[in-house]
């Protein structure tokens, strides 16, 4: 008798332990759907964010990094013609961040003025302090809550990388003074390496990379010829005019923005 209730309680035992199992794997799977419904924006996530959600996510060490990024390069620009083509596909224009340190907002305000009518034709966002200028500059920015750095910045343009809807990030570092949050921006540029962002932290990196984001996305799919017209005198003399905005923007800076 004794050895018949030990049996029973074994079998109930397991029993338990099936059903908890089986509860374990629904809220499993219920979390993978919601993190799926979460990260994707398009009617598919990209090849990272597969990736991402898969089994595989932690044995990098078995696969082949650059193979993976490869094709993630590929995902993102299959991407961003959709979002610059025409036909029922098109979406909105690329979304684009421009955030600076502090000591760097002069350079972000000579980039801004001297990219003015190339930045319209995307949608733009960025920190509090960054949207104050693109408005003092006659740009429109998006309704999307960016906090500054320290408050939590990095982690929300993280978020923007890896459920796709940023296409570009334009950060002016400053590289020549410490930050109390270096770890976020560490993990930002981490990230951006990841997704395959177009991704500039110096001026010069941002204005070659702002002027091939424009040709990509606006003057290869143009039929004004005037438009093609005015970007190619503008680039031939580019470089006195970036000069000269970059003189005159220090002192306006300090004048509208305190």
């Amino acid at each position: 008798h004794f050895g018949s209730s030990s049996n029973l309680g074994a079998t109930q035992v397991i029993s338990m332990g099936h059903a908890t199992s089986k509860k374990r794997q629904q809220k499993q799977h219920l979390r993978q759907t919601n993190r799926r419904s979460s990260m994707t924006v398009g009617d598919a996530p990209t090849g990272m964010q597969q990736f991402a959600l898969s089994d595989q996510a932690g044995n990098t060490d078995m696969l082949r990094p650059a193979g993976l990024l490869r094709n993630e390069v590929r995902d993102a620009e299959d991407d961003l013609c959709n979002c610059v083509g025409d036909g029922p596909s098109k979406m909105p224009p690329p979304m684009v961040a421009l955030v600076a340190h502090d000591s760097m907002k002069p350079l972000l305000v000579s980039f801004v003025e001297l990219y003015k009518q190339e930045l319209s034709c995307f949608r733009l966002t960025g920190t509090g302090t960054t949207c104050r200028i693109l408005h003092s500059c006659g740009l429109q920015a998006e309704d999307i809550m960016v906090p500054s750095g320290p408050l939590g910045g990095d982690q929300v343009l993280g978020a923007m990388m890896t459920n796709g809807e940023l296409k570009a990030l334009f950060f002016f570092r400053d590289p020549l003074n410490a930050h109390p949050h270096m770890t976020d921006i560490e993990a930002l540029g981490r990230l951006a390496d990841v997704y395959q962002l177009y991704f500039s932290t110096n001026y010069r990196t941002a204005a070659a990379l702002m002027e091939e984001l424009y040709e990509k996305c606006v003057i290869q799919r143009s039929a004004c010829d005037a438009e093609g017209q005015r970007w190619a005198e503008k680039r031939r003399t580019i470089r006195e005019i970036r000069r000269n905005h970059m003189l005159r923007a220090h002192g306006r800076y300090t004048r509208t923005m305190v």
